[in-house]
Formats: structure tokens, C-alpha cells, sequence
């Protein structure tokens, strides 16, 4: 089955969390909001929640829980946007400007911080250990991989390694879990292990896939 096709078959369910991610981000800080709707507004694929929601086919499919986690990946991705951008003093992204460009690196900074507390407050509405700590696990990966591409900034002799290391934590992972997660939030198919199986398959099939993507981005870039 081909992207477009899922797509077009999760249409439905992909505007129940697109109008709840619209939802996350409300509050009366005027322009916490407001930042925050400028970020969201700049779009995006989706892909994670695409991603627990085939995760959350491999189980008693419940778009209600499933909602929970998809926005709260998204979330996490939208605050590690935000963040990158302080970083990279990124001007533009995708074709608009970045919330630190806008406003300012202080404004951006608290804006991630805002969203990744949104993002917290989501997943605790589901009761289910496991997945709260596989997911507070991701974030603290995540975090390393920000501080390890800071700290190999113009270092030229990296190892394959620790590249490798990098980029599973700085994309890879999140988008990884966003499969495992679909899995965990929802009851487990009758024949026992299955769910489990699957689970791990897809994250192995998707940590790989998006390791070939950052080493082809790579590849054009030079």
C-alpha cells in the first residue's frame, strides 16, 4: 500500500487529532498561544501519528486512546522544533518564520517548553505504565542527541558509530516509538505475544527506514 493510500484510509481519524492538536495548544496567555498556533499553522506530514495509528491496528483499534498518544508525539515533535531552531539560529521553516525569528530566543524556548508540558499532560491520561516509560525514556534520548550534535559541531573525524547514534536519537527514535506506542495503548489481540511481536518488528522496520533517510539527506547535501 502506498503513503497516499494510508493517508487517504486515516483521513477521518487524522482530523479527529489534527482538531485536537488545535485543542492542546489553547490557553489564555495570549501570546503563548499565539506562538504556539504559529508553529502548528507551518503544517506538516503527520507522520507520527500516521504511525500509531497502524501501531494501534495491530490491537483492539480505540482512536480515543490512540488520539492521546498521537497528539502527545506531535507535540513532542513540534517542541523539539522550536528548539532546534534556537540552536540552529534558523531563520525560516517551511517557508515561514520560525517562532525565535518572529519573536525572540526567549519566546521560542519557553513556546517548546509550553508545548512539551501539553505533551506530558496528554500521555497521563492514559493509565498504562509502559507507556509513559517508553516515552520519558525518547525524551531523554532525545535530549542527548540535541547535546551530542552541539557538541560535534565542526568535529570532522566522527566516528560511523557515533553518527549513527545521533541520528537515532534525534529523529529516528521519536518516530519509532510513535509505532511501539500505537501498540502498547491499545488492548492486545487473543493470541498472546502478537501485539508484542508486531510491536518490536515495526520499531526495528522504522528505526532503519529513517536512518537510510538522514544518510541520503546527506548524500545530496554533498
Amino acid at each position: 500500500m502506498k503513503l497516499v493510500d494510508i493517508y487517504k484510509e486515516l483521513k477521518d481519524d487524522l482530523g479527529l487529532i489534527e482538531d485536537e492538536l488545535h485543542r492542546a495548544i489553547q490557553t489564555p496567555h495570549v501570546l503563548m498561544e499565539e506562538t504556539s498556533a504559529h508553529l502548528l499553522k507551518a503544517g506538516g506530514k503527520r507522520i507520527r501519528p500516521i504511525f500509531v495509528l497502524l501501531g494501534g491496528k495491530q490491537g483492539t483499534y480505540d482512536i480515543e486512546r490512540l488520539k492521546s498518544v498521537a497528539v502527545a508525539l506531535e507535540l513532542i515533535h513540534m517542541a523539539s522544533l522550536v528548539h532546534d531552531d534556537v540552536i540552529d539560529d534558523a531563520q525560516t521553516r517551511r517557508g515561514i518564520h520560525t517562532v525565535k525569528a518572529k519573536w525572540d530566543n526567549k519566546i521560542a524556548m519557553y513556546t517548546g517548553d509550553y508545548i512539551f508540558a501539553n505533551a506530558l499532560h496528554y500521555i497521563s491520561q492514559l493509565q498504562n505504565t509502559i507507556l509513559h516509560q517508553v516515552l520519558s525514556k525518547a525524551i531523554v534520548d532525545m535530549c542527548y542527541g540535541e547535546i551530542e550534535q552541539i557538541r560535534a559541531l565542526y568535529v570532522w573525524d566522527q566516528s560511523i558509530k557515533t553518527y549513527f547514534q545521533r541520528i537515532k536519537r534525534k529523529t529516528a527514535l521519536l518516530m519509532a516509538v510513535s509505532c511501539q506506542l500505537g501498540g502498547v495503548a491499545v488492548k492486545p489481540m487473543k493470541k498472546a505475544y502478537a501485539p508484542f511481536t508486531v510491536m518490536v518488528i515495526m520499531w526495528v522496520w522504522h528505526f532503519r527506514s529513517r536512518t537510510i533517510f538522514w544518510i541520503l539527506q546527506l548524500q545530496k547535501s554533498n
